[in-house]
């Protein structure tokens, strides 16, 4: 036997048995290891998916404010798709443990507080809303002189506050959307807040001995200046310009309303003045009724002094035959004014040649007189005193134009109807007018409503 040492790597190893390792059934083991692990990573994803989409729900309550409507639901989609996204990347947003899930999570977080704040507002908003049709609708059953809302201008100042711009820029409150009527007595005191705005009257005494009691009583005078006047009359002007539409609708009415017929044909801001400087109104009516100088009337951003038209019933014929006209009932200014400029055309639009009519092929602008207008055939009658834009018209010419061509250019004109001075625009219509029927539209469409549309309140 041979002695000394032995090399560990030659000795052999003891036998254990048949070896229980199998590679295939090792593969399998771990293949089933590992989906069952990833199937509870899935579960627990899918689980705080619908958790977070659970937190993340928002209850809309749907009213007229779409714009509104459309802005949050954007928005929500935003971070629900956000929120998914970062779900099927495995972030665990429920419960965040690292810096990624953390920062993830504070983002989603933010994102959708902006979004119930968006929500809260849009609903107090619709508590607005609701509140102001229920207040037009209580007021519209009011005897009309208790009325306190005016309808249209409340209605349409609600309308406007929730379109346009984001739902936290426009922020209802009810106190900016409530117009309300203007009374007389609201424009007097409008002036009266602002007489610090105006040159004061110059306020003289005199004394005057009465012979009845034979003792001397003093009398008290206020005038202005020529200039100052005129400067005051500029100022009303310019707050004339500054008041609401409520207001403005409210003179308008006052001036309508007026006793003096001289008076209601003014323009509303003119007659704003009359008001807020009595020292114009008493120059101005001095002057129309004793020097007979008219009125004045803005045509085209040109004031005119010009007397009323007279109704003239007698025929007026112009020509003879088939190309004649003959205007019965028209209304005639026989006083030459000065000349304005109107729109000419072929819709209708004729001249006069000494024998009948002619029809005037092509539009354009003319200097011109007005002589006459016509309800019934609802048409005026111009002097054509200059055709510079217009030379295939003849001077010193009468041309018939419709008032479809004119427009409501001569609204403003004055006409005598009885004693009373109304305006151009009073008369349109007094001949019976005929509505074209549109395509597509029945004649029904045209008929008037029995009552005013109301908003209804919508829940």
């Amino acid at each position: 036997m041979a002695k000394g040492n032995i090399d560990p790597a030659f000795q052999a190893a003891p036998f254990l048995g048949e070896s229980s390792y199998n590679p295939i059934e090792f593969q399998r083991r771990q293949k089933t290891i590992k989906y069952q692990r990833d199937k509870l990573k899935q579960e627990e994803i899918e689980d705080n998916t619908a958790k977070g989409l659970q937190k993340l729900m928002i209850d809309l309550k749907g009213w007229e404010d779409q714009e509104g409507f459309k802005e949050i639901v954007g928005d929500h989609d935003k971070v629900i798709n956000g929120f998914l996204a970062l779900s099927k990347k495995g972030l665990n947003l429920m419960s965040p443990k690292t810096s990624q899930e953390i920062m993830a999570y504070k983002a989603i977080t933010e994102a959708q507080q902006k979004i119930m704040q968006k929500v809260d507002v849009w609903g107090r908003n619709k508590d607005v809303y609701d509140l102001v049709t229920q207040a037009i609708k209580q007021d519209s059953l009011k005897p009309e002189d208790q009325r306190n809302l005016n309808p249209s201008l409340t209605t349409d100042n609600l309308m406007a506050s929730y379109k346009g711009k984001s739902i936290l820029d426009r922020e209802m409150k009810i106190e900016n959307i409530l117009a309300f009527n203007v009374k007389p007595s609201d424009v007097i005191k409008k002036i009266m807040d602002s007489k610090d705005f105006y040159i004061p009257t110059t306020r003289t005494q005199s004394v005057i001995f009465n012979e009845e009691t034979g003792q001397n009583e003093s009398y008290f005078k206020e005038d202005m200046a020529p200039a100052d006047v005129k400067e005051n009359v500029r100022r009303a002007g310019i707050q004339y310009e500054g008041l609401t539409k409520q207001y403005k609708e409210t003179i308008t009415k006052m001036r309508d309303a007026d006793p003096d017929p001289i008076l209601n044909v003014m323009p509303e801001k003119d007659y704003f003045a009359t008001i807020a400087v009595p020292t114009y109104k008493k120059q101005f009516l001095e002057k129309t009724s004793g020097g007979g100088s008219g009125f004045s009337i803005n045509i085209g951003g040109n004031k005119i002094n010009m007397q009323p038209g007279n109704l003239r019933p007698e025929p007026l014929p112009y020509g003879e035959g088939a190309g004649s006209k003959t205007y019965t009932n028209a209304y005639i200014w026989p006083v030459p004014t000065k000349s304005i400029t109107v729109p000419i055309g072929a819709a209708g639009s004729a001249q006069f040649m000494g024998t009948n009519w002619v029809p005037i092929e092509r539009g354009g602008t003319i200097e011109a007189t007005l002589y006459l207008y016509d309800p019934e055939k609802d048409e005026y009658v111009f002097n054509v005193t200059s055709n510079q834009n217009a030379p295939w018209v003849q001077n010193n010419r009468p041309v018939s134009i419709p008032r479809s061509v004119i427009g409501d250019l001569l609204d403003g004109v004055p006409v005598k109807v009885g004693n009373v001075v109304k305006k151009l625009k009073d008369i349109y219509g007094s001949a019976k007018q005929v509505k074209k029927e549109l395509p597509g539209i029945g004649v029904d469409f045209w008929k008037k409503q029995e009552a005013p549309y109301v908003l209804k309140n919508r829940k």
